[in-house]
């Protein structure tokens, strides 16, 4: 129920995206038009974060990788503390 409330909210200007778990269908398939959505949210500026906490989510992340031709970039705990830096 709470996923489907908060689905529906639209707030502009957002600059942080944390996916907790990565998109799928009903039928466990990767949902690539969900992943899209979340991530149009944030602006050329923002962030996005998939927090991958097993192996099944990591071949989500992959096939979602392979479907948009795109790289997602790994990034350390540690690291992320530079990213605020960096945007500076």
């Amino acid at each position: 129920m709470y996923s489907t409330i908060f689905e529906s909210i639209d707030i502009d200007d957002v600059s942080l995206v944390i996916n907790y778990d990565m998109p799928v269908t009903t039928d466990f398939k990767p949902d690539y038009e969900t992943y899209l959505h979340r991530i149009g949210r944030c602006s050329k500026l923002g962030y996005t974060f998939n927090l991958i906490g097993s192996e099944k989510d990591f071949n989500i992340m992959k096939a979602i990788e392979e479907y948009f031709r795109y790289p997602i970039d790994g990034i350390t705990i540690e690291a992320i503390s530079n990213l605020e830096s960096d945007h500076e």
